[in-house]
Parts: structure tokens; C-alpha cells; sequence
């Protein structure tokens, strides 16, 4: 009878160890990662994937059925250090906005003593009236104080092999006369100066025309020229971007030293 008794007494205590959970049985309290089901996932191959049992993701979930389970659905598992490459941890909303990184892309001049608005414009290639919008200044006349900052141009409109100003050298500013040289490509706009680097890039303006081109100084003007008043010889393209017409015309030439 004792034995009986034992035998029992042993058979309850496997039997309430062994006894499977219950569907609606909570998990235990772990770290809560979302995961989207995906085409041929079940209840069963996502428990194993995550390390739980098919039990716990139906009681984590509130789901009656194991088959109610759909492709692109979201449900809740526990992170047994086995989570999948595609889980999304769950994680507070922020109502902060993300910061974005504000690039200044503003060209600036610094004045010079006797620059006016207009010898600016002409050696940035725009116009009075775009330096007074871009610096808020009322009147063409406004008087500029040495070392005073304009805002010239934005790099971001402006085609990058034509910042010929790099800041590294000096700003030099000649007037004079230009001529046409040929034997050269007339699709090129290249030019011979008497003392840009060769190699370098110039800008040559035309008052008449009230255009401007940049061109690459290929050699010097011979010494054998005698005309001084020549300061730049330019290929037929060159002159034809400038507008010009004549053998010579009057020239404004910018260059960096």
C-alpha cells in the first residue's frame, strides 16, 4: 500500500512538470521585438526561430488560432538572443525632427579701397542689381567700406570648372584692348596674355557687349607687340561668346597671380 501511495504521489508531480502551457499562458517578461511575417512563416517557425515556444507567441499576441497568421502581418516575440536579421527593435517614438546639416554654398567679396558696386559686378560677372538683392542694400551709390563682406554669387548655380578665383592668389584687374588671334581652334576659348600664369584661367568682359568669357591662357603676348594698349589676344570662339565684331575692342581682364 505505502509503494502505492509513492507511485502516485510521483506520477503527479511529473505529470503537473511535464504538462504542456497553456495557449493563453503569458511568456515570461523579456526584451519585446517587433517581427514581420514573412511568406511560408508559422506560429511554429517563428517560435523557433526566436527561442520560445509556439504557446508564448499566441499569449504575447492575444492569437485563438495558430493558422491566423498572414505575410506582411507584425506581431510581438521575445529576444532570446536568437533574433532575426530582419526584426525591428521596438523603440519610443521621438517627436524631434532629425538634424540636417545646413552647407553654406555663398560666394563673398571682400572690399577693396575704391571698388564700387559696378567694378564688382563686372569682376564677378553679374549685375548691381543682384549685389543689392543679395545684400539688401537700397541704392546703387550705397558707399562700401574697405574690408566690408558682399555676397557676390552661390557655388551651388555656378559651374565648377569656371571658379577660376580660388582665394590662394592675388586679384588682378586690368582695362586695355582686346584682339583676335588666329591659327587656333575657333571652337576653343583660349587667349595669350602678357603676364597670367600659362596654363590659367581669365575673365575677359566687354562693356559694349555686356558680355563676359573665360578663357585659358595658352602663352604670352609676344615682346615683338609693341602695341601696349593690347592686353589679351583671343581665339575667333572666344570673341564670338564676348559678342564682338571688330579686330579690337576694349577689354576688362580678371585673373588670379
Amino acid at each position: 500500500m505505502k509503494s502505492r501511495i509513492l507511485f502516485f504521489l510521483a506520477l503527479t508531480v511529473l505529470s503537473g512538470i511535464i504538462r504542456p502551457l497553456d495557449a493563453q499562458t503569458p511568456p515570461k517578461d523579456g526584451k519585446k521585438i517587433k517581427y514581420t511575417v514573412k511568406k511560408g512563416d508559422s506560429v511554429n517557425g517563428i517560435a523557433r526561430k526566436f527561442g520560445m515556444k509556439p504557446q508564448e507567441v499566441l499569449a504575447l499576441n492575444n492569437i485563438k488560432n495558430a493558422n491566423h497568421i498572414r505575410e506582411g502581418q507584425e506581431i510581438l516575440v521575445i529576444d532570446n538572443q536568437r533574433a532575426a536579421t530582419d526584426a525591428i527593435p521596438v523603440v519610443a517614438a521621438s517627436s524631434a525632427p532629425a538634424a540636417v546639416t545646413k552647407v553654406e554654398t555663398k560666394r563673398y567679396h571682400a572690399v577693396m579701397q575704391g571698388e564700387t558696386l559696378n567694378s564688382i559686378a563686372r569682376l564677378y560677372g553679374t549685375t548691381v542689381a543682384n549685389l543689392m538683392q543679395w545684400n539688401n542694400l537700397t541704392t546703387a551709390n550705397t558707399g562700401l567700406k574697405p574690408g566690408q563682406k558682399l555676397v557676390v554669387g552661390d557655388l551651388s548655380n555656378e559651374v565648377k570648372q569656371e571658379q577660376f578665383l580660388t582665394g590662394k592668389g592675388r586679384i588682378i584687374n586690368e582695362r586695355g584692348m582686346g584682339m583676335m588671334i588666329s591659327g587656333v581652334d575657333a571652337k576653343l576659348n583660349v587667349a595669350l596674355h602678357r603676364s597670367a600664369p600659362e596654363g590659367s584661367m581669365i575673365r575677359i568682359y566687354n562693356e559694349s557687349t555686356k558680355r563676359a568669357v573665360l578663357a585659358k591662357v595658352i602663352g604670352k603676348i609676344p615682346n615683338v607687340d609693341s602695341d601696349k594698349k593690347v592686353i589679351v589676344k583671343l581665339s575667333a570662339g572666344a570673341c564670338r561668346a564676348l559678342g564682338v565684331m571688330n579686330d579690337r575692342f576694349p577689354v576688362e581682364v580678371t585673373y588670379e597671380k
